[in-house]
C-alpha cells in the first residue's frame, strides 16, 4: 500500500513494506530553495506496537548533511519524535515537520553525532549550504543515489 501525500508544500509518498503494518518507507522530496532541493530522501519508519501511543522511529536512508540528523544511523533528533509526541500526530504532520526541519534546522535539538555540522551551520552558513547541497547531489539524486 502506498499513500501519495501531495500538497503545495509537501511532496511525499508513504506506504508499508510488503504489507508489514509496522515498517513503512516514505519518500520525501527535498524542499525547494534549500540545499536539499532536487533530492529524493527515503525515510525508514518503524512503528511501535503501541502506536499511536508511542512515536515511530524514523531514520533517513541516504546520507544527509544536517544538524538534526545522525550520520551513523540516519536518526532524526526532533522533540516531536520524543517528548512532544501525541497520538493525534498524523503522517502528514510528521512528514511536514521533518520537511520544515530540513528548511530550518533546530539547533537546540541538534544531533550529538554531528556537532561539527551544527558549528558549520552557525559559523559558516555558505559552507554548510554548499556541503549539504553536495551531499544531496551525491546521495539523494536519482542518477547518483547509492
Amino acid at each position: 500500500m502506498v499513500l501519495m501525500i501531495m500538497s503545495s508544500l509537501l511532496h511525499a509518498s508513504v506506504g508499508s513494506i510488503s504489507g508489514n503494518i509496522y515498517h513503512w518507507h516514505a519518500t520525501l522530496l527535498g524542499p525547494p530553495n534549500s540545499p536539499f532541493a532536487g533530492g529524493k530522501f527515503i525515510l525508514n519508519i518503524h512503528f511501535h506496537p503501541e502506536h499511536p501511543l508511542k512515536p515511530p522511529m524514523v531514520r533517513f536512508q541516504p546520507n544527509i548533511f544536517h544538524p538534526n540528523i545522525s550520520l551513523s544511523n540516519g536518526g532524526i533528533s526532533m522533540r516531536i519524535l520524543r517528548q512532544y509526541w501525541v497520538p493525534r500526530i498524523s503522517m502528514l504532520k510528521l512528514l511536514d515537520s521533518i520537511r520544515l526541519t530540513l528548511i530550518e534546522p533546530n539547533l537546540e535539538e541538534a544531533h550529538p553525532d554531528v556537532a561539527y555540522t551544527t558549528e558549520m551551520y552557525k559559523n559558516d552558513r555558505p559552507m554548510y549550504e554548499s556541503t549539504a547541497q553536495s551531499w544531496t547531489q551525491l546521495y539523494a539524486m536519482e542518477e547518483n543515489a547509492q
